[in-house]
């Protein structure tokens, strides 16, 4: 996985584009599975890793610097991202109505390519 993370961010810079890269290390909703019993029983925790420094981050945390304050349609995003590249009149999706049926196959097979089976059997 690391190998994979930083080809991708080396493409990335190498496109001179503006990044940044958020990659948690650990997530602290992980404690609950590991210390929860033990701390509801007494209070004594047996741990290996007492000594690890970490920065645990709430998965809630996450999302919010990801996504924002709010849920967009996908046309929004694409005005966001035309806006963003200043081609906000060109930029559009188009309703799949307004597209031969073909068209629309080749399409989503397009898009999906690479995905793996399981997350997309429709495919």
């Amino acid at each position: 996985m690391a190998a994979k993370h930083t080809e991708l961010e080396r493409l990335i810079k190498a496109a001179g584009l503006m990044y940044t890269f958020i990659r948690p290390g650990m997530f602290a909703t992980n404690v609950v599975r590991w210390w929860a019993s033990q701390i509801r029983s007494g209070n004594v925790v047996r741990w290996p890793y007492a000594a690890a420094a970490t920065a645990p981050i709430e998965e809630r945390d996450i999302a919010r610097v990801l996504t924002g304050p709010e849920s967009l349609t996908h046309a929004d995003q694409l005005r966001v991202i035309g806006e963003a590249l200043a081609r906000s009149k060109n930029c559009r999706l188009k309703n799949s109505a307004e597209r031969p049926q073909a068209h629309r196959r080749h399409s989503l097979s397009t898009a999906m390519r690479g995905t793996p089976p399981s997350v997309c059997p429709c495919v």
